[in-house]
């Protein structure tokens, strides 16, 4: 039988966290850091994106230029995880996460004070 490691545990919150922190301050280089390089991702607003590269274009393609329909570029964002449960696999090679989140957005520059938007989801990871 195979020992699992407690620690993994909190590297998994760490690497969900370092995605929330890749959002809100929109350096979305962070996201390297955060998939593997053949991830594969179902958005919202983006579909089934393949490669952490196109994530990331993805993400960032929402956030930075609000004359071109990218609705988020006008805010900064918090996000707050909440309530999470991460399994181990057995053998200790894999593991899922669900994590319960609120995303915050606030309006900056001419839309500061003017917009805030609250998203409560959950991240099945």
């Amino acid at each position: 039988m195979i020992r699992l490691n407690p620690f993994d545990i909190f590297a998994i919150q760490n690497i969900i966290a370092l995605y929330c922190l890749a959002l809100d301050t929109k350096d979305f280089a962070r996201l390297h850091h955060v998939f593997t390089p053949d991830v594969e991702t179902i958005y919202p607003f983006g579909g089934k994106r393949q490669g952490v590269q196109s994530v990331a274009d993805a993400i960032q393609k929402r956030n930075v230029d609000i004359d071109r329909g990218k609705r988020l570029a006008p805010v900064s964002s918090q996000h707050a995880l909440t309530t999470q449960h991460i399994l181990l696999s057995p053998d200790g090679q894999s593991a899922t996460a669900t994590t319960y989140f609120t995303g915050i957005h606030f309006g900056k520059g001419k839309w500061e004070g003017k917009e805030v938007t609250v998203s409560l989801s959950t991240h099945n990871d």
